[in-house]
C-alpha cells in the first residue's frame, strides 16, 4: 500500500483510497500506517470490540488536550439484541439488490485511534455482523457495498 499511495501521489492522483480487509487484519499495527497515509479502511469488527461513545464537546477556554475517546463503553451485543433502532436498506450485493436491516452509529476505538462509523448488519436467519469504517462520513450503503465486494466469495453479506 505504501508503494501504491506513493506512486499515485507522484502522478498527481489525489483519489480517496478505500481498503477493505478481513477482520483478522483489523489490528492496530496493521491499521496505523494505513491511517497515516489517509487510507479509509473497512473491515469486520469483533462482536466484543472495545468501543466507546464520542468524547464530549470541548468547552471554550478548557485547558489540556481534548479527549479522543468517550467515557462510556458501547456493547455491540446489547445494541444488536435491542429490538428498536433497526432501519432498512437496499444495496447492491454482488450485482443483486438485497434488502436488510441495520443499525449505524459513530463510536471511538483505540484500534483506530479515534472515531469510526459502525454498521451492524442483520441477516435473514437473525444473525448479525458488525463492520467499521474509518471515515465517519461514509454512507451505510457505501460501507455495505464495499464489504460485499470484498467478501464476494465468502458467504452472505
Amino acid at each position: 500500500m505504501t508503494w501504491l499511495v506513493t506512486s499515485l501521489r507522484k502522478l498527481g492522483v489525489e483519489a480517496k483510497l478505500w481498503l477493505v480487509v478481513d477482520g483478522a487484519y483489523a489490528a492496530k499495527p496493521f491499521l496505523k500506517p494505513l491511517l497515516e497515509m489517509n487510507i479509509t479502511i473497512v473491515s469486520r469488527l469483533r462482536k466484543d470490540a472495545a468501543l466507546y461513545d464520542l468524547p464530549p464537546q470541548r468547552e471554550p477556554g478548557q485547558r489540556g488536550c481534548p479527549r479522543k475517546y468517550g467515557k462510556n463503553k458501547l456493547h455491540l451485543k446489547k445494541r444488536a439484541a435491542h429490538p428498536e433502532g433497526w432501519q432498512t436498506i437496499t444495496y447492491d450485493c454482488r450485482g443483486v439488490q438485497v434488502t436488510r436491516q441495520y443499525k449505524s452509529f459513530l463510536a471511538t476505538s483505540r484500534l483506530t485511534g479515534g472515531m469510526i462509523h459502525v454498521v451492524i448488519l442483520c441477516f435473514e436467519d437473525g444473525g448479525w455482523t458488525p463492520y467499521f469504517c474509518t471515515d465517519p462520513d461514509a454512507s451505510v450503503q457505501g460501507i455495505l457495498e464495499a464489504v460485499a465486494d470484498r467478501w464476494a466469495n465468502e458467504g452472505n453479506v
